[in-house]
C-alpha cells in the first residue's frame, strides 16, 4: 500500500531543487505546472503546510470522561454543575463582586473532547482599566455567547483563559485529570480547549470559607487594587509551598537560605509591601539588609543589586501601598529581574509538592 502510494506521487509531482531567499538549497516535489513556473524564474515562497483544524470534538459525558483516569478520583462529579451559556454569572460586575466571582471559581474543570482539565489556582481581571490597571480585552463576542475558553500566545506564555463579557480568568496551576500532568505558571502547553469548551463550577464555591489570595503582578505597584486578592486556589493547595510563586510569596521561599542576596532582599521588598501587618517598608530596613549582601558576578543579581540602590534614592522612609510612581518604576524592574527565580521555583519545589500532595488525596493519606 505504501509503495503503491510512492510510485503514485512521482508520477503526480515533479523533483526539484529550489533556492530559498537566504541561498540555502531544498530538494522536494511540486506540481509539474509549479515546476514550469519556477523553471522560468518564478519566485516560490516555501512555508511549512498548515494542518486543518479538526471538527469541533464533542464533550462527552463528565463522568464517562473522568471514569477511565485515576487522576479522575480527585472529583465528584455530583459537586460540579455546568456552567451554562446564558448564565447570570458571566454577566456579573467585576467592580464589587470580584472576590465573589474569584471564590466560585476555585477548583472549576475545563471540558474539552476527551481532556479534563482541573483549574487548582485563578486569577482574575476585570475588563475595563477604571476596573483593574490590568485589564485584558474581550475574549467572547457577547452576542455569541456569555464565556468562551482559550488557550493564547501572551509575552511567550500560552496562557489557558475563560474569558466572559465583564471579566477574564487566568488560569496559573492546574492538573489535566485525563494524563495526570501537572501544570504550574502560566504557561500550558499541555491542554488546548476547543471553541465550545464546556466549564463546570463548583457548587458552593461562593463560600467565604475558600479564601482569596494574591495575583501574580509585575506592574502597577502604584494602583491599590494591585494589592487586592482577586486569585483563589483549591483548598487542598492553599499552603505557600502548593501555589505559584508570586511577588507576595516569593520571600517564604528565599528566607529559608542564610545570607542576603539581591534576590532575597527584592523578595523581602515585596513581601513587606504584600503583608497585612502595618503595610509599611522601612527604607532604613532595606539599607541595613543592602549592606550586608554580598554582589555576585552573576549579572540577573547585579541588576537586581542596582535596581535597589535606585530604590533607596526615590524611597521615602516609610513606604505605605499604593506605592508613588517613582517607586513603581523601580519596583516593576525589580519583578521583572525575579520572574526567572519564580519559573525555576514553579517548576521545581512547587510542581513536586503538588505531586506529593496529588498523590496523597488519591491514597486516602490527604
Amino acid at each position: 500500500m505504501h509503495f503503491a502510494s510512492a510510485q503514485y506521487a512521482k508520477d503526480m509531482f515533479v523533483a526539484v531543487d529550489m533556492k530559498t531567499m537566504g541561498g540555502d538549497t531544498l530538494f522536494g516535489f511540486v506540481l509539474p505546472s509549479s515546476a514550469h513556473l519556477l523553471g522560468e524564474g518564478k519566485v516560490a515562497f516555501v512555508s511549512p503546510l498548515k494542518h486543518r483544524l479538526e471538527e469541533t470534538p464533542e464533550d462527552k459525558d463528565l463522568q464517562l470522561a473522568l471514569k477511565p483516569h485515576k487522576y479522575g478520583l480527585l472529583v465528584n462529579v455530583e459537586d460540579y454543575e455546568l456552567l451554562e451559556d446564558d448564565d447570570p454569572f458571566c454577566y456579573m460586575p467585576f467592580k464589587g463582586h470580584s472576590e465573589l466571582i474569584t471564590r466560585k471559581l476555585q477548583g472549576c474543570l475545563i471540558q474539552s473532547g476527551y481532556d479534563v482539565v482541573m483549574c487548582l489556582k485563578v486569577e482574575v481581571f476585570g475588563r475595563s482599566p477604571d476596573e483593574d490597571p490590568h485589564s485584558v480585552a474581550s475574549l467572547v463576542s457577547p452576542d455569541v455567547r456569555s464565556f468562551k475558553v482559550i488557550n493564547e500566545m501572551n509575552e511567550g506564555a500560552n496562557q489557558l483563559m475563560i474569558g466572559t463579557v465583564r471579566w477574564n480568568v487566568l488560569v496559573t496551576m492546574s492538573v489535566v485529570l485525563t494524563s495526570g500532568k501537572i501544570v504550574v505558571g502560566p504557561n500550558n502547553t499541555t491542554f488546548f480547549p476547543h471553541k465550545a469548551s464546556h466549564v463546570w463550577l463548583k457548587k458552593g464555591g461562593e463560600k467565604a470559607m475558600f479564601n482569596n489570595v494574591e495575583r501574580q503582578t509585575r506592574s502597577h505597584f502604584d494602583d491599590d487594587i494591585t494589592y487586592r486578592k482577586h486569585a483563589c486556589v483549591h483548598p487542598r493547595f492553599l499552603k505557600f509551598n502548593t501555589m505559584p510563586v508570586t511577588l507576595a510569596t516569593l520571600w517564604a521561599f528565599k528566607k529559608a537560605s542564610r545570607g542576603w542576596s539581591g534576590l532575597k532582599l527584592a523578595a523581602f521588598v515585596f513581601y513587606k509591601l504584600y503583608s497585612d501587618d502595618g503595610v509599611v517598608l522601612l527604607k532604613s530596613e532595606v539599607e541595613k539588609y543592602l549592606k550586608e549582601v554580598r554582589p555576585k558576578k552573576d549579572e540577573d543579581d547585579c541588576g537586581i543589586l542596582g535596581n535597589l540602590q535606585r530604590l533607596m534614592h526615590v524611597m521615602r522612609d516609610e513606604e505605605t501601598r499604593p506605592v508613588t510612581e517613582e517607586v513603581n518604576k523601580e519596583l516593576k524592574s525589580l519583578a521583572n529581574s525575579i520572574q526567572k527565580e519564580q519559573t525555576k521555583l514553579n517548576l521545581g519545589i512547587v510542581t513536586a509538592e503538588v505531586e506529593r500532595v496529588i498523590d496523597g488525596i488519591l491514597k486516602g493519606k490527604m
